[in-house]
């Protein structure tokens, strides 16, 4: 029986960060991807309609599912399964839909963000060059337009 992890290049590759940079690039690592799940949580959490709310939460869900189940496969806590740490394993695939993931929360934030404060709705198209303009559903229901 041969020891050693298998496949180290594709969805052992936290054993790799751990052998090369040891504890500290080990947790480092999944700090750094707990940063971005924050990031997407606080994005969810301040998304306009429900429908917003629950996308970036799915995406939450789903880039944390896969990173626990992935270190947990990979320290020997859950059977292996396959399932590939989300932006560093090798496969283009996951790679693509991890940052097609990211693109949809930014698209989520710039919307978001784009609204003025106290605003439940908000249809406001960025002009370059020009100031805020747009129609908005304030909290009392009805829409304003704001200049």
């Amino acid at each position: 029986m041969a020891s050693g992890v298998p496949e180290q290049h594709t969805d052992f590759v936290f054993t790799v960060a751990g052998e090369e940079l040891g504890f500290a690039g080990a947790a480092l690592l999944p700090a750094l991807l707990w940063a971005v799940l924050w990031r997407a949580l606080r994005i969810a959490a301040a998304g306009l309609t429900p429908y917003a709310r629950l996308v970036a939460a799915g995406i939450v869900c789903w880039l944390g599912a896969q990173t626990f189940v992935n270190v947990g496969m990979v320290i020997g806590l859950m059977p292996i399964v396959g399932v590939p740490l989300p932006f560093v394993s090798y496969g283009g695939s996951s790679i693509v839909s991890c940052l097609a993931a990211v693109g949809v929360l930014m698209s989520l934030h710039r919307r978001t963000a784009l609204c003025p404060r106290g605003v439940r709705t908000c249809n406001r198209r960025p002009v370059v060059g020009e100031g805020f303009e747009g129609r908005a559903r304030g909290e009392d229901g009805l829409t304003k337009t704001y200049k």
